[in-house]
């Protein structure tokens, strides 16, 4: 599998890693690069690390820490599993990506515009807005997302 990476780091993202499953940051890399494939087998194995499908959300927002509104990643999370449990042969791609898409928006006018600009310059863009006080709605969304495309078709 290909993840594109980052030299992001950020010490309560690990914390967290370390307290709620006991894994140590594997890589020297980032997965924070706004894109993390991965396949239904890892996504079971990694919910089931959590309690499984009924009880795995409750168990991460229920245990986050309030030290810091930025306490977990699911890439960090996902990423660091995958490593660990060596779920799936890894390639790291170092080719430039920019998180800061929205900011080529505002500047160029136009999505076109700001489309052809950035495709020019790197593999992938990401439009992401997202502020400290709403870190635990766009956390519990994700989780809700990822849910409901993972078992929405079981009773």
């Amino acid at each position: 599998m290909n993840y594109f990476v980052s030299q992001e780091y950020h010490e309560p993202y690990f914390e967290t890693l370390t307290s709620l499953l006991d894994i140590c940051k594997q890589t020297p890399n980032s997965f924070i690069a706004q894109c993390l494939p991965l396949t239904s087998g890892v996504a079971s194995a990694f919910i089931n690390s959590l309690g499984g499908n009924d009880r795995w959300v409750e168990y991460v927002m229920g245990n986050l820490s309030d030290k810091s509104p930025f306490a977990f990643s699911e890439y960090e999370f996902i990423g660091n599993y995958i490593m660990k449990e060596k779920l799936l042969d890894v390639n790291f791609i170092y080719a430039p990506w920019v998180r800061e898409g929205r900011e080529y928006y505002y500047k160029f006018g136009s999505l076109e515009l700001a489309t052809k600009h950035l495709s020019n310059k790197y593999c992938f863009s990401a439009f992401e807005k997202i502020g400290q006080n709403r870190t635990r709605y766009y956390l519990g969304y994700f989780f809700r997302r990822l849910k409901s495309l993972l078992f929405f078709n079981r009773a």
